[in-house]
């Protein structure tokens, strides 16, 4: 098991549980990169992704994901300049990241190569930035979901893509604000606050 940390000024850091409430750290962000957002395994290595709190440095260069074989070492992946990755998720053989770029154009999918071990930009991202998150990013029968807020719209919703280039809305929630996703078998869950207060949970079986 594997937990992500990090908090201006101190790097973002990448600890693993060691058993009876162990944890030994593994690896640190260089620099400016100070808060871990993203986590996914990809054909069996973990990729982890960075941001900068409160992104003091724009177009920062280096790059905010990184990879391991082991768990252990962990070396950086080639990323687009002037991008950063908020969450990542694999359905077989495609490994994608929805992430901002920071030179006004606003958000973006990217899809990672293996064969060049290298991320390019897929496709601009059709939602509100403020749904980009790792909690809301889940994947189940090879197919992305996301809970987001199309660009412009007021109600949020669940969203499907097998390709993330297009993306179809599987329910629309009028009145409520998504906040985690997770797939357990064929069924999705949902917590989601309404506008009225209080935390509600849905259940979405996948395969109707």
């Amino acid at each position: 098991m594997y937990a992500g940390t990090g908090y201006k000024p101190y790097p973002g850091s990448v600890y693993r549980y060691n058993g009876g409430g162990s944890w030994n750290r593994v690896f640190s962000f260089p620099p400016p990169r100070n808060i871990v957002q993203a986590m996914a395994v990809h054909q069996g290595r973990l990729f982890v992704g960075a941001s900068i709190y409160q992104d003091p440095t724009p177009c920062e260069s280096t790059s905010p994901v990184y990879v391991s074989s082991d768990g252990v070492s962990f070396t950086p992946t080639q990323w687009p300049p002037c991008s950063s990755a908020n969450a990542l998720a694999s359905a077989g053989d495609l490994f994608l990241a929805l992430g901002n770029l920071n030179t006004g154009t606003g958000p973006a999918v990217f899809e990672w190569a293996s064969a060049t071990e290298s991320w390019s930009q897929l496709a601009d991202y059709p939602f509100d930035t403020t749904a980009i998150a790792q909690d809301l990013f889940v994947t189940s029968g090879g197919a992305f979901y996301v809970g987001a807020v199309l660009k412009g719209a007021s109600n949020g919703g669940l969203y499907r893509s097998e390709d993330g280039m297009s993306w179809a809305p599987v329910v629309e929630l009028e009145g409520l604000r998504l906040d985690t996703l997770d797939v357990e078998g064929d069924t999705l869950y949902a917590a989601a606050t309404p506008a009225s207060g209080g935390v509600k949970i849905y259940a979405l079986d996948l395969c109707e």
